[in-house]
C-alpha cells in the first residue's frame, strides 16, 4: 500500500511541475492586418492570461510563466504569410506554430494541450467558388460571408467573317469547334484559380453546355454541384440567390469536396496511403491535405515499425501537445502549410485509416 502511494504522490508531483499549461489560438494574419492591430489584441490576450496565472498561482510561478509568455509573444514573426497561430506554453516547454487556415479564437490555461484542437476549432464559414458558364463567356466568382467577389472573366474568341461558299454544315462545324476550344480554355483557367483558391466548386449553366464543359474536364476539377439554370444575364444578387440554397447543409458540401479531392488525388496518383507513409512524407514537409478517421487510434508498433515510434518516444513528454504519431503529422501537415481534416470511421479504410495528398 505504501508504494501505491508513493506513486501516486510523484505523479501529483510529476503533475505540478508541468503546470500550469497555457495555449492560445488566434487570427495573425501580418499580411492583411496592420500590426498595431494585432500588436493590441496579444496585448489584451496576454494581460487577461496574466491576470488568471496571478489569480490562481503562486508568485514565483506566475511570474516565471508570465516572463515566459511575455518573450514568446514578443519575439512573434511579423513576416509571415500564414494567417493564424497557435501557442502552448508550460514550465517546460514552449512552441508557436504559424497555420495556413483560420482558427477561431480560443485561449485556456490548464487544460491539457491537444493539437487536434485546431482542427475542430477551423473556421466553418462557407467559402467557394462559382464558376458561371454561357457560350459567351465564363465568369468565376469566391464566394463567402453572404456575398460573391469576381475573380476572372473569360471569353470566346469572335466567330470567323462567313465565307458565302460555305455551307450551313461548315459553319456549325466552325461554332462547335470554337466552342470546344472556348470550353478548354475556360477549364485551363479554372484549374489555375483552383491552385490559388482551393475551394468547393459549383458550376451554373445551361445543362447541355455543362455536360459538354464536364467532357472537356473529365472530372478533373472539384465541383460539388452543377446547377442546371438560364444564366446568360444573371447578375451577382440573381447568382448568389441561385446558390443560397446550395449551401444551405455546408457539412454536406464539406464532406462532397474531400470526396472529390481523394477522388482526384487516386487518379493523379498524388495519395499516399497508410500510418507509415504519410509519417514518412509528412516529416519531409510533402503533402497538402492529411485526412485522417476520427477514431483512428494510436497505432501500435506492429502498425507502424520501431522507426516511427522509436521517434516519437524520444521527443515526448507529458508537457508536450504530441501524444502520438498522427499528433506529430498533423503538427507537420500545419507547420508545412496544409491542412487537416477529420472524416468518418472506415471512410478511409481501403487506405489504411489515414492518408495524406500531395500538391499539383
Amino acid at each position: 500500500m505504501k508504494t501505491v502511494l508513493q506513486s501516486s504522490a510523484d505523479n501529483i508531483a510529476a503533475d505540478m511541475h508541468y503546470h500550469p499549461v497555457i495555449s492560445i489560438q488566434m487570427s495573425f494574419d501580418p499580411k492583411m492586418v496592420l500590426k498595431s492591430k494585432l500588436a493590441e489584441k496579444l496585448n489584451t490576450i496576454e494581460c487577461r492570461v496574466e491576470q488568471q496565472l496571478l489569480d490562481k498561482y503562486n508568485g514565483d510561478t506566475a511570474m516565471l510563466m508570465i516572463d515566459k509568455l511575455r518573450t514568446l509573444i514578443a519575439g512573434l514573426n511579423y513576416n509571415t504569410h500564414k494567417k493564424s497561430i497557435a501557442i502552448y506554453l508550460s514550465p517546460v516547454f514552449e512552441k508557436v506554430i504559424y497555420l495556413e487556415i483560420d482558427v477561431q479564437e480560443k485561449v485556456t490555461i490548464d487544460g491539457a494541450f491537444d493539437i487536434r484542437e485546431l482542427v475542430h476549432h477551423k473556421k466553418k464559414e462557407p467559402s467557394f467558388l462559382v464558376m458561371l458558364l454561357t457560350n459567351k463567356e465564363s465568369r468565376i466568382y469566391r464566394g463567402n460571408n453572404g456575398s460573391l467577389i469576381r475573380i476572372v472573366t473569360t471569353t470566346p474568341k469572335p466567330l470567323p467573317t462567313y465565307n458565302k461558299n460555305e455551307t450551313a454544315a461548315d459553319l456549325e462545324h466552325v461554332k462547335q469547334s470554337m466552342l470546344d476550344h472556348f470550353l478548354q480554355h475556360a477549364h485551363n483557367a479554372l484549374g489555375i484559380i483552383l491552385k490559388a483558391y482551393p475551394l468547393p466548386l459549383f458550376i451554373l449553366g445551361k445543362e447541355e453546355l455543362l455536360n459538354q464543359f464536364r467532357t472537356v474536364s473529365r472530372g478533373g476539377h472539384p465541383v460539388v454541384g452543377y446547377i442546371y439554370e438560364e444564366v446568360a444575364d444573371a447578375t451577382v444578387q440573381e447568382i448568389q440567390k441561385k446558390i443560397t440554397g446550395h449551401i444551405a447543409d455546408w457539412k454536406s458540401i464539406q464532406d462532397k469536396y474531400i470526396a472529390c479531392r481523394l477522388e482526384k488525388a487516386v487518379r493523379d496518383r498524388r495519395l499516399v496511403a497508410g500510418i507509415k507513409n504519410v509519417w514518412k512524407n509528412a516529416i519531409h514537409h510533402k503533402g497538402s491535405l492529411l485526412l485522417v478517421e476520427k477514431s483512428y487510434p494510436y497505432p501500435n508498433q506492429q502498425d507502424t515499425g520501431e522507426e516511427i515510434l522509436l521517434h516519437i518516444m524520444e521527443r515526448y513528454h507529458p508537457s508536450s501537445y504530441i501524444k502520438n504519431t498522427v499528433d506529430e503529422i498533423i503538427e507537420k501537415v500545419f507547420e508545412n502549410g496544409g491542412d487537416i481534416e477529420f472524416v468518418e470511421d472506415n471512410l478511409l479504410a481501403a487506405y489504411g485509416h489515414i492518408v495524406l495528398i500531395q500538391a499539383d
